[in-house]
């Protein structure tokens, strides 16, 4: 091999890698034999692999702990929604509580008196129908804010509720 021209060789094989023809010209120039090229080549690709298993490894921890940081972004993300909604709803809840005790007052204020005028015992029929109604719409928004509270407590532990 140390009398061969190798990039006439190349030349006449045609299309061969320029990379393929240095390796060639460099063992040409050292010690020559095959096997030490195929040594070079062994550890080459033995780094490789080796190479390779690690970039592999580590696109399976980065996978994983993206998985977990989705998952506890979302967690975040539906604690925020039913935190809100809690919010709200309580809100709802105090504001028909205030309607029914004003109702409350101003039907018990008109019932207490003997000499109601036709306008007032029309009045007092209205507002006995709008405290029907009103309890009646504030029962079940109640009933929606302990729902909802009760999903914070099935999704969220009562430990970490305290934190928030």
């Amino acid at each position: 091999m140390g009398k061969l021209n190798i990039g006439k060789l190349a030349k006449g094989i045609g299309e061969v890698d320029a990379r393929a023809v240095e390796a060639a010209k460099h063992m040409q120039q050292t010690s020559g034999s095959i096997e030490d090229f195929n040594k070079t080549v062994g550890a080459a690709g033995t780094a490789s692999q080796e190479f390779g298993e690690a970039v592999k490894s580590a696109v399976i921890n980065m996978g994983a702990m993206l998985l977990v940081m989705v998952a506890i972004k979302g967690a975040m993300w539906i604690f925020d929604k039913l935190n809100v909604t809690t919010e709200e709803q309580q809100e709802i809840v105090d504001d028909l509580t205030e309607k029914v005790k004003g109702l409350k007052d101003e039907y018990n204020e008109l019932y207490g008196r003997n000499d109601l005028t036709e306008a007032e015992k029309q009045k007092l029929d209205y507002l006995q129908r709008q405290l029907t109604v009103n309890e009646q719409i504030l029962k079940q928004e109640q009933k929606k804010l302990g729902t909802v509270i009760f999903l914070i407590g099935q999704f969220v532990p009562f430990e970490f509720s305290k934190l928030a």
